[in-house]
Parts: structure tokens; sequence; C-alpha cells
């Protein structure tokens, strides 16, 4: 039984939840933290803007191996293993935060977390943000992994529509034209946003690493083709591979092509 609340009572209680992130010291990092990243490019630099939030992309700490951490990560095209250092160096001025459960994770836990990631690890990306889908995104897979462990997830599952109606600049052009002129309305979906200010975790670190991102390469020919043989388009793919100078512009047809694979599939 979750004995947290739920998202919506703690978030509406009136008490100062959240201490101060501790200053000084060596971090240790566990199993579980939620790490916060904002990751250049169109898409996930208008998702953040359209969620009235600093970070695009979540992941959560998997396991920790010869002294170097990994993360589980949705990303592009599938969900991954990714080394902390990389991840990291993925975002835009290299802005973080880390977060924690509250009063932690027992170790039990902890393999439970790890054993949920696992069992999401080479799922496909839904760039529908549908949380309600058997495809994954960020923010989805860190709340399911957590669901799955902890009879929770971290964030709030909620509307499109809430979503758009909350926020004092929603974007609407942007989803208007991700979605092909019609939004899902009625979909259900869950942000890193939310997440990010999630009572029920305490934030533990957070800041700029002051490097540049790395550069990465863009998406393969290979990449695209499986993505598509998958059923999904490909809008947005190279947004999560920021590299030097910038990604390659989309052509019209190309664009075409996405629109209408998006509008089949938005309602």
């Amino acid at each position: 039984m979750n004995t947290l609340g739920t998202f919506d009572n703690i978030f509406d209680s009136t008490t100062d939840l959240i201490p101060a992130a501790p200053k000084g010291g060596p971090l240790e990092l566990r199993a579980g933290d939620v790490i916060f990243i904002r990751v250049g490019g169109f898409l996930y630099g208008r998702v953040a803007a359209a969620t009235g939030s600093w970070t695009s992309h979540v992941g959560v700490l998997h396991h920790c191996e010869d002294g170097r951490w990994w993360v589980a990560e949705s990303a592009i095209p599938r969900a991954r293993l990714t080394p902390l250092d990389r991840f990291l160096a993925r975002s835009e001025r290299g802005l973080f935060a880390i977060r924690r459960l509250r009063g932690g994770l027992t170790p039990e836990q902890e393999g439970k977390l790890v054993a949920a990631a696992d069992r999401r690890l080479g799922a496909w990306y839904d760039l529908g943000f549908n949380y309600d889908s058997r495809r994954q995104f960020c923010s989805k897979f860190v709340h399911a992994v957590y669901a799955e462990a902890l009879g929770f997830g971290p964030g709030r599952v909620e509307r499109f529509s809430k979503l758009i109606s909350e926020q004092p600049d929603p974007a609407l052009g942007f989803w208007r034209w991700w979605f092909a002129g019609r939004i899902p309305l009625r979909r259900r979906t869950v942000t890193p946003a939310s997440q990010a200010v999630d009572p029920r975790f305490v934030t533990i670190a957070e800041g700029e690493l002051g490097a540049s991102p790395v550069p990465w390469s863009p998406v393969s020919e290979e990449e695209r083709e499986a993505f598509v043989a998958e059923g999904q388009s490909v809008a947005g793919i190279s947004a999560s591979r920021p590299f030097a100078p910038s990604p390659a512009p989309v052509s019209l047809a190309w664009a075409r092509r996405v629109s209408f694979a998006l509008k089949n599939r938005a309602s």
C-alpha cells in the first residue's frame, strides 16, 4: 500500500515539504534517484516551454559498475541504459537536478526498481506522449518503473486538456503542428515538469555542470528505418541528439510524411 499519499493531496498542502538541497560534502548516489536534464533541440525545447519548466528529459539511476553509474531512460528510438556522464553531458549548459524519494529506498525497493526498468529496456519511444500506449517516453518510463516497484509513480498523470489549460503560454501552435492540427485533449500523459516538483521527492543536488553538450552523432538511416518499421513517426528524432552546430533542417516532404503519420495516431 502506498503510504505517501497521492500527488495531488500532497501537492496541494500548504506545508513546506521540500528542504533545501544539502550544501557541501560528497553526494552518495543511489539506485532509484531521478535525474533531470534539459536536452536541446526543437522537440525537447518546445516540450519544456509548453509545460512551463526548465527540464525536458528525465531518467532513473540504475546501477553502478566499476565506479560508473548508469541511467535507465526512454530515449529515441528505444529505452536504454546510458552512462551517467554522457546522460548529463547532453544537457544544455550542463543543467541538472537529482531527486530522491523522501526517506530513501530500501535495498529491496532498489532491486524492484532496477528489475522494473530492465523489463522496459528496448521499448520503442512514443512520440505521441500517450501514457496508455504500450510504448514509452521519458517521464512515463520513470513513472511506470516506480509504479510497478512501489505502487505509485512520480509526477501527475493528467489529460492534455488539463495540461494545456494550466499553462499561461501553452504553445498551442506547437502542439497543433505536432499532432497535425488535432490535439488529443483526452489523452493522458505525464511530464518531467510535474515530476520535478513532486513533493514526495526531495532535491539532493542541482546546478550547472558548466560543460557544453558533447557532440552526438545524427540518427543513422538504419535507426530511421527500424523506427518507421515499428509504425512510429520519426518527427523530432534528431532533437534528442544535440550535435554541433545544429540538427539538419527537416525537408518539407519529410514534414508532410510526419504530419500524416501523427494525424492517423492523434485520436
